[in-house]
């Protein structure tokens, strides 16, 4: 009963790491998931701009010289793992895959005087981490698969059991490496611009990332703890079955 039910238990948090990582990768795709960003550059007025202090820049004019040559637009530009949304104060949300079409509609609203668009889209080609989310969530779907009999065999189990932990490694992986990048290019932003852009790292995405982390790795420790106690009751039995053979008395026939 107790491994039936970490059975379900984990088949559950399978499934929660299959929806959550695919509605990471889903991000910035289409306009209903625009909040699902990686990191995000926008054009900073006055009352927004994130000031360093003025011992730590060469030049402390930098912010307001930025603003100055670059006025006039407030467009925002949030990346996903395979598309990017742009949009200003006065429209509402454009999002593709494809930069040209993104960079014209960019010129249609306000104009992109610093090439930040281009700039987050460089930065999101070189991540490379959507694929690895795919083949995570590939991965937990088929662990979740060998699940569904009542009593697995210990082939499958030990086949679950690895899928379910090589889907952990991947999301981790990603996770880390989507940290990196995020900050890498929100700091560089701010650091160059020293408040002439705003950049954000998407605190959404970054938090369903770290549940899919911990679902996978739930999964997986209760996946190894069937398959261990399957075994375990398996050669109990063959043990007290052999035990019994030899305890049989022998009855000598009459002559």
């Amino acid at each position: 009963m107790a491994s039936f039910r970490i059975r379900h238990v984990s088949a559950i948090c399978l499934l929660a790491a299959l929806l959550t990582t695919c509605l990471v990768t889903v991000g910035c795709l289409s306009s209903s998931t625009a909040s699902l960003y990686l990191y995000s550059l926008e054009y900073c007025d006055e009352g927004t701009a994130d000031v360093y202090p003025d011992q730590k820049v060469t030049n402390i004019d930098a912010g307001s010289q930025f603003r100055s040559t670059f006025s006039g637009s407030s467009l925002v530009v949030r990346a996903g793992y395979f598309g990017t949304c742009i949009k200003s104060q006065s429209s509402v949300w454009s999002c593709s895959t494809d930069l040209h079409s993104l960079q014209e509609v960019a010129k249609n609203i306000e104009g992109d005087p610093a090439n930040i668009l281009n700039a987050v889209e460089l930065a999101r080609n070189g991540m490379l981490l959507g694929p690895a989310l795919i083949a995570a969530a590939c991965l937990s779907f088929a662990a979740m698969i060998l699940l569904i009999p009542r009593m697995p065999s210990a082939v499958w189990r030990g086949v679950a059991t690895s899928l379910a932990l090589v889907a952990t490694m991947l999301v981790i992986i990603v996770a880390i490496a989507q940290n990196a990048v995020s900050y890498t290019v929100v700091n560089t932003a701010r650091g160059i611009s020293n408040g002439g852009i705003c950049a954000y790292t998407g605190s959404v995405a970054m938090g369903l990332a770290w549940f899919a982390i911990g679902a996978t790795a739930l999964a997986t420790v209760g996946i190894y703890i069937i398959h261990t106690a399957i075994n375990a009751l398996s050669k109990e039995a063959s043990s007290d079955d052999a035990s019994s053979s030899h305890s049989k008395p022998y009855i000598q026939g009459s002559h």
